[in-house]
């Protein structure tokens, strides 16, 4: 069975009580739960269940649908581990399908259970986006800096670098526009707001 983990307070003026959705279709029973699951229109469950070649955005009678490629760990070293995840944004539920550890998940539970709460599904989403690109800012920043001090070097001081050094930055380049690649694309409001 997914796990189903509430939010939101339904007491505050026009709250109401939230479900977050985690699906890892990866697990063959959880799979067979969302193939079957009768609160989904047919086109939703089928954008949830296949593989996510491209990042992609639809709206649809269930909700906003994100499906894009995520950082499955947060280890440094496999920036570009990446791996299928699918957002599904509604009214009162959101889901997220994945195949196997998504790092933004990961993260998110971790941030509920040390008590920090989401009220509406734009918290949920404005979280996720927050998680997924945290990371990359940091592996940004770090490889700007070092391509900028190997730049200095060659040009100011007309040293070049040895092709150790070279490969290493090529490699960090490489693996960090890998993971870029997989980024997050949302580029209008929620459904509900028109």
């Amino acid at each position: 069975m997914p796990i189903v983990t509430k939010f939101g307070d339904p007491d505050a003026p026009d709250g109401q009580e939230m479900q977050w959705i985690d699906i890892d279709i990866a697990d063959a029973a959880e799979h067979a739960w969302l193939t079957d699951c009768p609160d989904l229109d047919e086109q939703t469950r089928t954008l949830l269940l296949e593989p996510v070649r491209f990042s992609r955005r639809e709206h649809l009678a269930d909700g906003l649908f994100l499906g894009l490629k995520a950082r499955a760990t947060a280890e440094a070293d496999l920036i570009d581990q990446l791996t299928d995840l699918k957002l599904l944004i509604g009214k009162s539920q959101v889901f997220t399908v994945r195949l196997g550890e998504v790092n933004a998940v990961a993260e998110l539970r971790r941030s509920l259970r040390s008590g920090r709460d989401l009220t509406t599904p734009v918290d949920f989403l404005a979280f996720m986006v927050s998680a997924m690109t945290k990371r990359m800012e940091i592996v940004i920043f770090d490889l700007t800096q070092d391509t900028d001090a190997t730049e200095d070097a060659m040009l100011d001081r007309g040293c070049d670098p040895s092709p150790d050094t070279m490969i290493a930055l090529r490699r960090r380049l490489f693996r960090t526009r890998r993971q870029s690649c997989g980024g997050v694309y949302v580029t209008s409001a929620l459904p509900w707001r028109s």
